[in-house]
């Protein structure tokens, strides 16, 4: 016999707060880290400055691909739905209390980093 129990439950994010977790990020959350922010149009090698338009959170919420300039490592990372999947499922499963910040619509700019950074990294490197 276990002394615990496993739950498991499925949760629906819509894009809509996928967008407004994307806006806090770049607008406070994250800006400590990301330098510069893209939106790609094409691929991701056909970067052009008049693939700039709308709004970034939105493009990334709704099947866009953004490149995300790191300026703390240097580095440049693509942020696509691939990403944002994997960075709730890490979200859920490792950092419980911004996830359930996240659930019960309570989040801030420190859910929107963590949330980011799940997403780009696959964990919290920054804070």
């Amino acid at each position: 016999m276990n002394d615990t129990f496993e739950v498991s439950t499925k949760t629906q994010i819509s894009r809509e707060t996928i967008s407004d977790l994307l806006c806090t990020a770049f607008e406070g959350g994250s800006t400590y880290w990301v330098n510069e922010l893209f939106i790609m149009k094409d691929a991701p090698d056909s970067m052009r400055p008049d693939d700039f338009s709308g709004y970034a959170s939105e493009h990334g919420a709704y099947g866009g691909i953004l490149k995300i300039f790191d300026n703390e490592a240097e580095t440049t990372y693509l942020l696509s739905d691939t990403e944002i999947q994997r960075g709730l499922n890490r979200m859920a499963e490792d950092h419980c209390h911004h996830w359930m910040d996240l659930i019960n619509e309570n989040m801030d700019a420190d859910t929107a980093d963590v949330f980011l950074q799940c997403c780009v990294f696959g964990e919290v490197v920054y804070g």
